[in-house]
């Protein structure tokens, strides 16, 4: 292996007057919420917090953001049609308790808000199928 220094510059020219950082870059962003019931309350909370002002601090003229929350199903029925192994093809929603809050948008405010709302699903975890979802 060669290694060599990289990003050597200060990060304090991100910082916008608040003291957050904030991102000028041209992307595309996933977020994917975990909403499983082993974050618990207070970790749901904290991760809404976090969403927020992650959202908010995106420069929307050059993002596109989408925003998921994830969690799994409560049957092993659903779970059999989650991971494609029955004959029907699943509801993300129903099934496998994978919503999309929003698809790919530059309303960086409007997202930033329905974060702040979302309701905790407090379920189990696929996150293997809620990665295949974003993908």
């Amino acid at each position: 292996l060669q290694f060599r220094k990289c990003n050597t510059q200060s990060c304090t020219s991100f910082y916008d007057r608040e003291g957050y950082l904030t991102c000028k870059s041209k992307i595309d962003l996933i977020i994917m919420l975990d909403g499983s019931g082993s974050v618990g309350w207070y970790g749901w909370d904290m991760t809404k917090i976090f969403a927020n002002r992650l959202i908010e601090h995106l420069d929307a003229a050059n993002v596109q953001v989408s925003l998921q929350v994830f969690g799994g199903p409560w049957t092993w029925t659903s779970y059999t049609k989650c991971i494609g192994g029955a004959s029907e093809s699943p509801d993300m929603k129903k099934d496998c308790d994978i919503e999309w809050i929003s698809h790919f948008t530059n309303d960086t405010a409007a997202l930033a808000k329905k974060a702040s709302g979302l309701s905790y699903p407090s379920s189990t975890t696929l996150t293997s199928v809620a990665l295949g979802e974003a993908e």
